[in-house]
C-alpha cells in the first residue's frame, strides 16, 4: 500500500471521526433539549396540578361551608318546627280545655234554663186548692157584698192580666160588682194596690181593708192607699167597658207587676 492510499484512508477516518463527533454532538444537543423540554413540561404540569389542587381545595372548602350553613339553617328550621308543634299542642290542649268548660257552661245554662222553665210552668199552674182559697177570700169579703170595684190592669205588667182575672172572679163570687180595664201609659206600680178616695165613708174604707187582708192571705202582694189626685182624673188610657165608667166605683184595685 503506498503513501497516497494511506493518506486517503487517513482522510476518510478523519471525516468519519468528524461525522461521528458531529452526530454525537447533535445527539447530545437533542438529548439536552429533550431533557430541558421535559423538565419545563413537568414543571408546568406540576404548576397546573398545584393550581388545580388549590382550586379544588377552595371549592371543597366553599362547598363544606355551604353545607355547614345549610345544616345550620336546617337545624334552625327544625327547632322552629318543633317549637311550632309544641305551641300547636298547647293551643290544642287549651282549646280542648275551653271546649270542656264551654260544654260544662252550656250544660249548666241548660240546667238553669230548665229549672227556670219548670218554675215558670209551676207558677202558671194554679195550686190544687186555688178554688178553696178563692172561696175563702170570697167569704171574707162577702160581708161587703154589693160593693163596687174597678180593676185596673197595667198593660206593661206581663202577669197582671192573670192576677186581674183571678181577683175579678173572687169579687164576683163574693157578690161584688167589679169590672176590668186595661191601663196603658202608666208604669212603676208593683203588686196589688187597693185605692180609695180620701174622705170616703167608713164602710168603703173597711171594705177596702178587708180586700187587702184577704189578698195578702192568698199570697198577693197587696197594699192599701188613697188615690193621689182628683178621683175622676188619671194619666194614660183606660180600655174596657163603657158602662159602668172606669171612675164610678168607690174602690179601685190597680194590679202591677209581681202581683204574687
Amino acid at each position: 500500500m503506498d503513501i497516497n492510499q494511506l493518506r486517503g484512508w487517513a482522510d476518510l477516518w478523519d471525516k468519519i471521526m468528524i461525522i461521528s463527533i458531529t452526530v454525537t454532538a447533535v445527539a447530545v444537543t437533542v438529548t439536552g433539549a429533550t431533557a430541558w423540554l421535559s423538565i419545563k413540561y413537568n414543571n408546568a404540569l406540576r404548576v397546573q396540578e398545584n393550581v388545580a389542587s388549590d382550586q379544588y381545595k377552595v371549592q371543597i372548602t366553599d362547598h363544606a361551608a355551604t353545607l355547614e350553613k345549610e345544616v345550620a339553617l336546617a337545624k334552625e328550621r327544625t327547632a322552629e318546627l318543633e317549637k311550632t308543634v309544641v305551641e300547636a299542642d298547647e293551643r290544642a290542649a287549651l282549646a280542648k280545655k275551653l271546649a270542656v268548660e264551654s260544654e260544662k257552661m252550656v250544660a249548666d245554662a241548660n240546667a238553669r234554663a230548665e229549672e227556670a222553665r219548670q218554675a215558670l210552668e209551676r207558677s202558671k199552674v194554679p195550686p190544687a186548692n186555688a178554688s178553696r182559697q178563692n172561696s175563702q177570700i170570697a167569704t171574707s169579703v162577702a160581708r161587703s157584698a154589693g160593693a163596687k170595684a174597678a180593676i185596673y190592669i197595667l198593660d206593661e205588667a206581663p202577669d197582671a192580666a192573670e192576677a186581674g182575672s183571678s181577683i175579678n172572679a173572687i169579687l164576683t163570687e163574693a157578690g161584688w160588682a167589679s169590672s176590668i180595664w186595661t191601663w196603658t201609659g202608666v208604669s212603676g206600680i208593683v203588686g196589688v194596690v187597693v185605692l180609695t178616695k180620701e174622705g170616703d165613708d167608713a164602710a168603703t174604707d173597711q171594705a177596702a181593708s178587708a180586700i187587702v187582708d184577704a189578698f195578702r192571705s192568698a199570697g198577693f202582694n197587696a197594699a192599701k192607699a188613697n188615690w193621689p189626685a182628683d178621683w175622676h182624673r188619671y194619666r194614660g188610657t183606660l180600655s174596657g167597658p163603657q158602662t159602668p165608667g172606669p171612675t164610678e166605683a168607690p174602690i179601685r184595685i190597680v194590679i202591677g207587676g209581681k202581683a204574687r
